[in-house]
């Protein structure tokens, strides 16, 4: 089953038992990837395409969920919150820190990183190596830990 096809198949099944939080995240997702595939003047977006308008919808209430914790809103924090746990189900699972570690010092191994300044050449190499599997935020993170930046 398409990733399109499981959230419209998800979205009938909250319809029936009436999960309006859901319901609404998910028809929130429909009208991001429709104004994408008009915006690309197509008629479907391909999988990785959708990950990607996820992902960004993810890190939006992500942000959003800061910003309402510093501004006093817990209740509409702990709705964004409830959104990206929605929306992190059509995502690919995640690695782990302890994965991602792996992988960077790998790479650090192979890229012979002369510093601070070889991040970008790391990151790059990190990127390509976990595919969507892991945050970037994290990735960068970790291996700042490694670089000692």
């Amino acid at each position: 089953m398409s990733l399109t096809e499981q959230i419209q198949s998800d979205l009938k099944e909250a319809l029936k038992s009436k999960n309006e939080a859901v319901v609404s995240t998910l028809r929130l997702l429909q009208a991001v990837m429709k104004n994408a595939e008009i915006a690309k003047m197509r008629e479907k977006l391909t999988e990785e395409e959708i990950e990607k308008l996820i992902k960004t919808e993810i890190k939006k209430r992500r942000e959003a969920v800061e910003n309402y914790r510093q501004g006093g809103r817990p209740e509409l924090a702990d709705k964004e919150e409830g959104e990206v746990k929605i929306l992190e189900k059509y995502l690919p699972e995640q690695m782990g820190e302890a994965e991602i570690e792996k992988i960077i010092l790998k790479v650090i191994a192979e890229v012979k990183p002369t510093g601070p300044q070889d991040f970008g050449k790391v990151m790059k190499a990190v990127t390509a190596e976990v595919k969507g599997r892991a945050d970037g935020k994290t990735v960068s993170e970790l291996i700042k830990k490694k670089l000692i930046i």
